[in-house]
C-alpha cells in the first residue's frame, strides 16, 4: 500500500440544477470544471485512478 502521502485525494462534487461537475485534487490543490456530458469520461478517469483515494460528494 503507497504511504498516505504519495495518494492523491479527488473530491467529486455535482451541482444539481446546473451543467456543471468540478473534479478537485485535493493534493496539488487544482479544480478541473467538466460539463455534464463528460461524466462518462470522468468515470473512465475514475477507473484509471488506482493508487488514490476517492470522496465524491452530491
Amino acid at each position: 500500500m503507497t504511504p498516505l502521502s504519495d495518494q492523491v485525494i479527488y473530491t467529486y462534487v455535482t451541482f444539481p440544477n446546473t451543467n456543471l461537475d468540478i473534479i478537485e485534487n485535493r493534493s496539488q490543490k487544482t479544480r478541473t470544471f467538466m460539463e455534464r456530458w463528460c461524466r462518462d469520461e470522468w468515470r473512465d478517469i475514475k477507473k484509471q485512478i488506482t493508487d488514490s483515494v476517492l470522496e465524491c460528494k452530491t
